[in-house]
C-alpha cells in the first residue's frame, strides 16, 4: 500500500523532498513533445504570474497563472512570444516577433495588447526591439537593432519613444549599445562596444555620456567591460576581458577602478571571473572557472590593509589648461605611476610613466594641438586606478 502510494504521488508530479514538496504544474496541451513547454521569463502582474510556453508546432505564446491553473493570455496573431517583460507605469510591456521575423514591443494592459510602433529604419527581419528593458528616472529605456546592423539606445515615456544617439566612433555594423544598464550613483552604467570592437564603460545621466576609459591590457579588438554589474558596500563591482582573454573582476567607487586579481590557477584563456554576482547575508558571492574548466563559487571578502599604496591629494593645475597643466599627489615614495590621458570618447591622447621624488608626485604634462574640451586623466598605480577629469579650453 505504501508502495501504492508512492507511485500514485509521483504519477501526480508530487514529490516530497525532506519536508518539501516539489508540485508540477502540468504543461498545457499540446506542449508535451522533446524540446517544448515552459521556457520561463515570469514576471508577476495585476497579481498574477505571465511565463512563456512553447508548444508542439514551435509557437511562442505567453500564458498567465492564478495560482491554480494556467491560462492563455490575449497573444497576437501570427507573432510569437520572445520575452523581456517589464512592468513600467502600470502596464506589462513584452517583446514579441511577427510573422517578418521583425522584433516589436507591445505593452500589456492584462487585456490588450498595444504595439509600440518601432523606429524607422528597424523593420527588416531580426531587427527591432531587442530587449535590455531598464527604468532610470521615470523612463524605460530599451536596446534595439537598426537595418545597418547597429545597436542603439532608446528612451521610452509611455508615449513616445526617442532616440540616444550612440557615442561617435560606435556607429558601425555590430557595434553601438550591448546593454547592462545598471544604476550608480544616480547615474545609469552601459556597455557600449565601439568600432574598434572594445567594450566600454559608459555613465549616462539622463543628458550626457562619460566615458570609462579601458585600463592597460584592455584596449584591443574583443576586450574590454563585458557587463556583470552589481553595487556591493556602495561600490560598483564589473566584469572584464583584457588581451589575454582572461576574465577579470574589477572594483569602481565612482571615480577609481580597482582589480580584484583573479584567485591562483584562474590564469588561462578565458578563464577568471565569469560573473554571476549576487548579495546574501551582507556578502558578495561570484562565479570562478578555473584552469581546468572547472566552474566555482567564491565568497568576496574585502581587507583593507594600512600598507596598501594609495594616491592622495590629486591636483591638476590649471584647469582648465591649454593641453599643458601640472599633476601633483602623495603616495608611497619611489614609486612609479603611469599616467593617462583620454578623451570624452575612449581616445587616448597621451600616456607616460612617472616617478616620485621621496613621496610625492610632481609631473607636467604637455600636449600638442590637443582639441578643447573634457578629458579624463588616469594614474594607475599597483594595479589601481584613479581617475580626475580636466578641462582644455
Amino acid at each position: 500500500m505504501k508502495n501504492l502510494l508512492l507511485c500514485l504521488v509521483c504519477f501526480l508530479g508530487i514529490f516530497s523532498l525532506k519536508g518539501q514538496t516539489l508540485e508540477l504544474i502540468a504543461n498545457p496541451p499540446d506542449h508535451t513533445i522533446f524540446g517544448r513547454g515552459y521556457f520561463g521569463s515570469p514576471i508577476e502582474y495585476n497579481n498574477k504570474l505571465y511565463v512563456g510556453y512553447s508548444d508542439n508546432t514551435i509557437s511562442f505564446d505567453l500564458y498567465e497563472y492564478d495560482g491554480n491553473s494556467l491560462a492563455l493570455a490575449n497573444n497576437l496573431p501570427n507573432s510569437s512570444y520572445v520575452g523581456s517583460p517589464y512592468e513600467y507605469n502600470g502596464n506589462l510591456y513584452l517583446q514579441y516577433q511577427n510573422s517578418s521575423k521583425n522584433y516589436l514591443l507591445y505593452k500589456y494592459d492584462g487585456t490588450n495588447a498595444t504595439l509600440i510602433d518601432n523606429p524607422a529604419n528597424h523593420n527588416n527581419p531580426q531587427r527591432g526591439y531587442l530587449g535590455y528593458p531598464f527604468e532610470y528616472n521615470n523612463k524605460l529605456y530599451l536596446r534595439y537593432q537598426d537595418n545597418n546592423n547597429v545597436y542603439q539606445m532608446y528612451v521610452f515615456d509611455g508615449n513616445n519613444l526617442t532616440l540616444i544617439p550612440n557615442p561617435i566612433n560606435h556607429n558601425n555594423s555590430t557595434r553601438g549599445y550591448m546593454g547592462f544598464p545598471y544604476i550608480y550613483n544616480n547615474k545609469l552604467h552601459l556597455s557600449y562596444i565601439n568600432n574598434d570592437g572594445i567594450f566600454q564603460l559608459y555613465e549616462y545621466d539622463d543628458n550626457n555620456f562619460t566615458v570609462l576609459p579601458n585600463l592597460a591590457n584592455h584596449d584591443l579588438f574583443n576586450t574590454g567591460y563585458v557587463g556583470a554589474p552589481i553595487v556591493y558596500n556602495n561600490k560598483l563591482y564589473l566584469n572584464y576581458y583584457n588581451e589575454y582573454k582572461i576574465y577579470q573582476l574589477y572594483e569602481y567607487d565612482g571615480s577609481n577602478l580597482t582589480l580584484i586579481p583573479n584567485p591562483a590557477n584562474h590564469d588561462g584563456q578565458d578563464r577568471g571571473y565569469y560573473g554571476y554576482p549576487y548579495v546574501y547575508d551582507g556578502k558578495l558571492y561570484l562565479q570562478y572557472r578555473n584552469n581546468d574548466g572547472v566552474y566555482q563559487m567564491y565568497r568576496l571578502t574585502t581587507n583593507t590593509s594600512i600598507n596598501e599604496m594609495t594616491i592622495q591629494n590629486i591636483n591638476i593645475y590649471p584647469n582648465p589648461n591649454n593641453g599643458t597643466f601640472k599633476v601633483a599627489a602623495d603616495m608611497e615614495a619611489n614609486s612609479i605611476v603611469q599616467l593617462q590621458l583620454y578623451s570624452v570618447l575612449g581616445e587616448l591622447v597621451y600616456s607616460e610613466a612617472a616617478a616620485t621624488v621621496g613621496n610625492k608626485l610632481d609631473a607636467e604634462i604637455s600636449v600638442q594641438n590637443i582639441a578643447s574640451g573634457i578629458y579624463i586623466l588616469q594614474l594607475i598605480a599597483n594595479n589601481k586606478t584613479y581617475c580626475k577629469r580636466l578641462v582644455v579650453e
